[in-house]
């Protein structure tokens, strides 16, 4: 007999100054993000409250990993910021993944992924109380 899977309680998402948006999850928006730009964002949506939830926590070329979640009509927002490298992604990522609930309460399904020759005991996932799981 399998277990019935957990019911999701999405976080409320509050706006952080040093993310930019939100912005509309669109093509027409995707377009004005330069091709190259990496950063951090979370996608969002509104609750049967009408607040704003946090739904997905990623890092990448922004254009790029942002296009990947097009068709998920249940995000029709995100906020951003661009940063300059990946350990900085990490850290940035792993942030927010933490203080929106982790898989538990987002859609991702794992932790951040650590940075290729990133130590397994990364400073800020350590101050944090996780292990930094690699994927």
């Amino acid at each position: 007999m399998q277990a019935m899977p957990r019911e999701k309680f999405y976080c409320h998402f509050r706006p952080e100054r040093h993310l930019a948006g939100p912005f509309t999850l669109d093509m027409k928006t995707l377009r004005q993000i330069p091709s190259d730009v990496y950063g951090v964002y979370v996608l969002v949506s509104r609750g049967e409250s009408g607040k704003t939830i946090a739904r997905y926590v990623g890092r990448g070329i922004l254009r790029e990993r942002l296009t990947e979640h097009l068709n998920e009509r249940d995000c029709p927002e995100f906020y951003c910021k661009a940063l300059d490298d990946d350990d900085e992604g990490f850290a940035e990522e792993c942030r927010l993944f933490h203080k929106y609930g982790k898989a538990e309460n987002l859609d991702n399904i794992n932790h951040p992924p650590v940075p290729a020759g990133a130590p397994r005991n990364h400073p800020r996932c350590s101050e944090m109380g996780c292990n930094g799981e690699r994927n």
